[in-house]
């Protein structure tokens, strides 16, 4: 079982809205309605990402940009590991044999195949 965490946010509302809505809605019921309208407008986004990414995947006019896509997915972190960008403190134009690591100095995050789908179909235009 997950516990939720509930987080205090600071967002800019009309005031005359704000003063309505409060007016109106209890305390103990504001949060939840809150909550309720972000859900609703992240599935209407979520749903807009999902058909374009599935537009990308299946449209015959985007074949090419998927073979392009598929090109660059094999070498996409090729080299990354061992990257020499250390200048020595002799010559600060020159690197120094110690490897530099670009994947250990990025956070990584995890790439869920919908992002990665609309991020490639982005990259393509």
């Amino acid at each position: 079982m997950t516990a939720h965490t509930a987080l205090r946010a600071s967002y800019s509302i009309d005031a005359n809205v704000l003063r309505r809505f409060n007016d109106t809605i209890p305390a103990g019921e504001r949060s939840k309605i809150v909550q309720s309208l972000m859900e609703q407008a992240l599935l209407v986004r979520e749903r807009t990402l999902e058909q374009l990414a599935e537009e990308f995947e299946n449209h015959p006019d985007f074949a090419q940009c998927r073979e392009t896509v598929k090109a660059f997915d094999v070498c996409s972190n090729d080299g990354l590991e061992q990257v020499n960008l250390t200048p020595s403190p002799a010559d600060p134009h020159q690197s120094t044999n110690e490897p530099f690591s670009l994947l250990s100095r990025q956070q990584s995050t995890p790439t869920t195949p919908l992002k990665s789908v609309v991020t490639q179909a982005v990259d393509c235009f």
